[in-house]
């Protein structure tokens, strides 16, 4: 808690970075608490050998937002999101 107080007295734009199990998404996490908003990027199974990044804005304070997941591609050096397909 108080780590997360500090960062918000700094004044600057924070990113922290953590893996989460399965098992802990549906149970919730202390830090999903914490956070101002939390942005979950995963790997889906959209075929036999075939894989696609997903990003979803699970919370964001404050906000008005979209909670479906969306395709996260990385083309020509830069990302790009579009609708999820499958």
């Amino acid at each position: 808690f108080r780590f997360f107080q500090w960062l918000r007295g700094t004044g600057l734009t924070s990113l922290l970075v953590s893996e989460v199990y399965p098992s802990a998404l549906e149970a919730g996490f202390e830090e999903e608490f914490l956070a101002d908003g939390v942005l979950l990027l995963t790997m889906e199974r959209t075929g036999e050998i075939s894989f696609q990044r997903r990003i979803q804005c699970v919370k964001l304070r404050s906000a008005d937002h979209r909670a479906e997941a969306y395709t996260l591609l990385f083309q020509e050096g830069r990302f790009e999101v579009a609708r999820a397909i499958g």
